[in-house]
């Protein structure tokens, strides 16, 4: 599955929440489509998220695209999703902890309504699974979020939310997680064309962005429909800061404000995004 799009066929294939107003733009290339909303937001450019404004900008190739960590996005033209929404919104400093695990559930839920079986890895990991018959059992790693703010005047915040998607398996083998690709090509019921996809994505994610009550939304999200997407749960994991193992234990899901719990034989402990990295498995 590949990713032709242009702005024109797209925006016409959307069905937005009535409350939603979307400025679209789909380009050849770019560094990075977060990058170029950041930019945006420095220069006070990003839309009021308050009364149902944000940006979308979807790129057929970065020549800079960055995960987690700074990590490198690569994906030959067309091959991958790579879209960013950007928008402006007063969020406390604990939504902002839970936002990209509400996206995460967002996007996953939208994916699955393609057809795509797909749950999440703590804390930005979209995986391909085979959920049938259960229990899931993984394919591989999908695409990943990144969500980056920048404080502006007022109390608003510059909220660009990043999503890379595989359309078709890039090359190599296991990534800086240790988790193999995979693509969307591999999931056989996921049979929509790539722009129906990408507009549902769209819409999904668009309807969140500009929930008037976004804390409690999040909230929502992370309480009622997170915990089914949670492939980690009951797993046993090692959690690792600056590639060295910090502690194995079993993942007992999230907390309110996206910290991971994991279990261990020195009681429960708390992680925050940014602090480690989690891995499926016992040590090697």
């Amino acid at each position: 599955m590949h990713f032709r799009l242009d702005s024109a066929s797209l925006m016409a294939s959307l069905r937005l929440a009535p409350h939603v107003r979307l400025d679209l733009e789909c380009v050849a290339q770019t560094g990075s489509t977060n990058a170029d909303l950041l930019q945006r937001a420095r220069e006070g450019r990003l839309p009021d998220g308050d009364s149902g404004a944000l940006s979308v900008l979807i790129a057929a190739e970065q020549q800079a695209g960055r995960g987690r960590a700074g990590r490198r996005w690569l994906a030959e033209p067309g091959a991958a999703l790579l879209m960013s929404l950007g928008t402006t919104r007063r969020l406390r400093a604990s939504d902002l902890g839970a936002l990209p695990l509400a996206v995460g559930t967002v996007a996953a839920s939208a994916l699955r309504q393609c057809g795509a079986p797909v749950m999440l890895k703590w804390p930005n990991d979209l995986l391909l699974v085979r959920d049938d018959p259960a229990p899931a059992a993984l394919v591989g790693k999908l695409g990943g979020v990144l969500v980056e703010t920048h404080a502006l005047a007022d109390d608003a915040i510059g909220i660009v939310v990043g999503l890379g998607i595989n359309g078709v398996l890039p090359e190599g083998g296991l990534g800086p997680t240790g988790l193999p690709p995979a693509a969307l090509a591999q999931a056989e019921a996921c049979t929509r064309p790539a722009i129906e996809i990408a507009a549902t994505l769209i819409e999904a994610l668009a309807d969140l962005l500009t929930q008037p009550d976004l804390p409690g939304t999040i909230h929502t999200l992370l309480s009622q429909r997170y915990p089914a997407l949670d492939f980690a749960r009951g797993q046993a994991v090692q959690m690792i800061q600056d590639d060295t193992p910090v502690l194995d234990g079993i993942a007992d899901g999230i907390d309110a404000d996206g910290a991971l719990r994991v279990r261990s034989a020195h009681g429960l402990r708390r992680f925050v995004q940014g602090e480690c990295s989690l891995r499926f498995g016992p040590p090697a």
